[in-house]
């Protein structure tokens, strides 16, 4: 038998996303999907409207809390993450009302990886900064003293997060360039210590010994601000600093004068602390390299997300438990619902 409309599940998609797995919902008769029909992020006032009625929720970076959830209704019960962070959703309100809340881990790890070291190496070997300059007709003959960067080989690499992202940099930079390893995390990484002899330190010790500093833990209250000026004066002058993680880790003010004031030797920055606003003065430093929060940006990877997030959605409407929950403490809810 058909499903009724009245038994369909709404989904409300707050972000325009990739298309091809989208079809396999739009072909699911048990949903009905609306989408946010504009490429840019729904403002909260829209979104709120947006989602009145939605069963489920699809989000990228639209913060989450208890107004939408609110305008949504009782019959809110997915929020379907698309990305791995989950820092823009109330976690601990969605549980108390027994949404659950799934993410897409893992598929994106390799890209930011990757992207992490080509800002590692750009800023080292001043890329950016050379680029413009040759484009500017700046370039009129070869100078020894000319765009002087940092060797890496050899040198220490220090990762703020021994996750999927920080150790695959971190076993880039081991096995690539002989560098050595350091990592402050709240757990030990065995694994990572025998792949790559990385020892766990303190992140005083971490920052005072590093060549490059490469952030890569989840943004919580307790990481808010966890970079400030205090920190970056503990790096040596020729230091290297990255984040591809979240940019309110770091107070963006303080990030400015220790590029501003040469405390460090450079940047490469993918979020930021106001987010999408980017600080004027950082725009206007040589020494950083600045991109629009795109390191898991390729096509293959979103689709992969998209995948990890179909098969979420999926779970939910079989009344099953979604292979990327969250909020693991409602899985008793999930499993006696009928």
């Amino acid at each position: 038998m058909a499903t009724t409309l009245k038994n369909k599940k709404t989904i409300v998609f707050l972000h325009s996303l990739p298309d091809p797995w989208l079809k396999k919902l739009r072909a699911d008769d048990r949903v009905v999907i609306r989408c946010n029909k504009s490429k840019k992020p729904a403002s909260d006032e829209s979104v709120q409207k947006l989602v009145k009625g939605a069963d489920v929720i699809v989000s990228a970076l639209n913060p989450i809390g208890a107004k939408i959830m609110d305008a949504a209704g009782e019959q809110l019960k997915l929020i379907a993450n698309f990305s791995a962070g989950f820092d823009h959703i109330d976690i601990k309100e969605a549980s108390a009302r027994g949404i659950t809340v799934t993410n897409t881990p893992e598929v994106s790890s390799t890209a930011v990886a990757e992207f992490t070291m080509s800002l590692i190496l750009s800023v080292a070997k001043r890329i950016a900064e050379a680029d413009q300059f040759a484009r500017d007709g700046r370039y009129k003959f070869w100078d020894p003293r000319l765009m002087l960067g940092l060797p890496l080989a050899g040198k220490t690499l220090g990762i703020i997060g021994s996750g999927n992202i920080g150790a695959s940099v971190a076993r880039s930079c081991y096995h690539g360039l002989g560098m050595k390893i350091l990592y402050y995390d709240i757990r030990k990484n065995d694994d990572l210590e025998r792949s790559t002899h990385a020892y766990q330190v303190s992140l005083t010790n971490l920052l005072k010994n590093s060549d490059v500093v490469s952030l890569h833990c989840p943004l919580t209250p307790s990481t808010y601000h966890l970079i400030t000026i205090n920190h970056l004066k503990l790096m040596k002058k020729t230091a290297i600093f990255i984040n591809t993680a979240r940019g309110k880790m770091v107070k963006e003010s303080d990030l400015v004068k220790a590029l501003k004031k040469k405390i460090i030797f450079g940047a490469g920055i993918d979020v930021f602390e106001f987010e999408p606003k980017i600080s004027a003065q950082l725009k206007q430093l040589d020494n950083v390299i600045i991109t629009p929060h795109c390191a898991s940006a390729t096509e293959e990877t979103r689709i992969k997300m998209g995948e990890a997030l179909y098969a979420n959605i999926k779970a939910f409407l079989a009344k099953k438990i979604p292979p990327n929950l969250v909020n693991v403490e409602i899985k008793n809810i999930i499993e006696e619902e009928p």
